[in-house]
């Protein structure tokens, strides 16, 4: 595994987490076509600050442990199950589902940044997923930390590059955005991430 490799897996799992559908998607929605593509940039800064803390909290803390041998397997083997169920459960919901919009009547920019991220942090399934994808990073770089940091790096730049382009098209997005398409969404972000989850397991059983 190389530089190349680092690149495009941390580029995949950008493109995958910028398509989940949850409360920050139709958030960042909301504020851009009521407040402006600026305010909505703003509290995306939070939100991927959010991010950003947790892959540094889930790294000094887990990584030494999935490079030890004795940990390695069953942690790798959890992470992998959180995601696998994680994303199997939403493919039961036959049903598209009506997500509750979340008030957000803030504009002052340090606000707007406080909100993003503790929405983001505040969120379990946050801190799960980016401790099951260190533990994917961590065994698939053999622990280099520079492949893991590009790794990161670039799926966050990969993330945050959807978010801009999801704020700036707002308007046209919303129009299009009927609960059919928004389920049929979900069920390709959930088994994408549950597809992760049996790479990530396969990997661990080949430690």
């Amino acid at each position: 595994m190389g530089i190349y490799d680092a690149i495009l897996h941390g580029t995949g799992l950008g493109l995958l987490l910028s398509i989940l559908i949850g409360p920050v998607f139709f958030l960042l929605l909301r504020v851009s076509i009521e407040q402006g593509a600026k305010q909505a940039l703003i509290l995306d800064i939070g939100v991927i600050a959010g991010d950003v803390f947790y892959i540094w909290l889930s790294y000094i803390g887990t990584a030494a442990i999935f490079l030890n041998p004795t940990y390695s397997k069953p942690l790798g083997i959890l992470g992998s199950l959180i995601l696998i169920i994680t994303g199997v459960i939403p493919l039961f919901n036959k049903k598209p589902k009506e997500q509750k919009p979340i008030e957000l009547k803030a504009t002052n920019p340090y606000v707007l940044i406080s909100k993003g991220f503790l929405l983001n942090i505040t969120n379990p399934f946050v801190i799960f997923f980016w401790i099951a994808s260190t533990g994917y990073a961590v065994t698939t770089f053999d622990g280099e930390g520079f492949l893991i940091l590009l790794y990161f790096l670039a799926c966050i730049s990969a993330y945050m590059l959807v978010d801009f382009l999801k704020i700036y098209a707002a308007v046209k997005i919303r129009k299009r955005l009927t609960p059919l398409i928004l389920h049929r969404i979900t069920i390709i972000s959930s088994i994408g991430i549950a597809l992760l989850g049996t790479i990530m397991m396969f990997r661990v059983f080949k430690l």
